[in-house]
């Protein structure tokens, strides 16, 4: 797989639609001209950080400014950044899926986000092009990386053969995975969706019993850095699936539990719109710089 890790584009975009695709998933519509320049070098699976307050309300910067780095200028301005892929991007228009499963700012933006939001976004970084050639791929994910995986299916090579693992915050999460490859969904939906250990256990085990084809199967996986650590341990050490066929990123990492005074801490009206959307995971997202090819 041929991988992008990094991008230069800023823009400023408005959100259009805010729409409810399942319980825990929101999908943020974003318009603006400058998204044309991002579709011009888009790769499958491309994702955007997104400027954030730190309660996670949308922010907007001046994309063309560049008199210092955009990292220094979000910290000089009291913000923060969440990365989402980049869906269905067409011309000025995107999708953003926004997975509501853990306390941050990107949880509250999925469910303050109202049209006629201004935000800033940079990239694109982070997409990849499967290789043409392969007939078998294997994509692995759990529910924050569902979106990049839906995105990495809609580009696998007609008549390939796919199995995509993914393991759910929640009931009634599935989503169908459009592709040219014949692709077989395979959703993970442990006893306790709301643990990360949990679903972690659960989807290392739904790989392992995989129809595991090695010779010349491309894998793509992503999610919880814990999680995408240990599938790499598994898929190059023990299956000897080689470096150059197999992608692993990790998206996010677990921070801390929250205690009585982190939860009356949280502003009345996202705590009401957390309640309202069935939060499960009684935690706080520490966000960090996706990562390829975790070590």
């Amino acid at each position: 797989m041929t991988t992008r890790q990094i991008g230069g584009l800023a823009a400023t975009v408005e959100v259009g639609r805010v729409e409810t695709l399942t319980p825990l998933m929101r999908r943020i519509t974003v318009t603006g001209a400058g998204l044309r320049a991002f579709a011009d070098v888009h790769l499958p699976g491309d994702a955007v950080k997104v400027a954030l307050t730190a309660q996670g309300r949308s922010a907007e910067l001046d994309p063309d400014d560049r008199s210092a780095p955009l990292h220094e200028r979000l910290a000089a301005a009291g913000l923060v950044t969440r990365v989402y892929t980049l869906r269905d991007l067409a011309g000025d228009t995107a999708f953003l899926d926004v997975l509501l499963h853990a306390q941050g700012p990107g949880a509250a933006w999925g469910v303050l986000a109202r049209p006629g939001d201004r935000v800033t976004i940079a990239g694109p970084a982070y997409g990849h092009a499967a290789d043409p050639g392969a007939g078998e791929f294997v994509l692995i994910a759990d529910h924050a990386a569902l979106p990049a995986l839906a995105e990495t299916a809609r580009a696998l090579p007609a008549g390939a053969t796919a199995h995509a693992y993914v393991a759910l915050s929640g009931p009634g999460e599935a989503q169908k995975v459009v592709s040219p490859a014949r692709v077989r969904a395979h959703w993970i939906t442990p006893a306790d969706p709301g643990s990360v250990e949990e679903r972690t256990r659960a989807l290392l085990e739904a790989v392992r019993a995989a129809p595991w084809r090695v010779p010349g199967t491309r894998v793509w996986a992503a999610g919880e850095t814990g999680l995408v650590k240990a599938l790499r341990r598994y898929i190059r050490r023990d299956l000897g699936v080689p470096r150059e066929h197999a992608r692993f990123s990790g998206y996010w990492t677990r921070g801390k539990d929250l205690d009585a005074a982190d939860l009356a801490a949280v502003p009345e009206e996202l705590r009401a719109a957390y309640e309202a959307f069935g939060y499960t995971d009684n935690h706080v997202i520490e966000d960090i710089e996706p990562s390829v090819d975790l070590v």
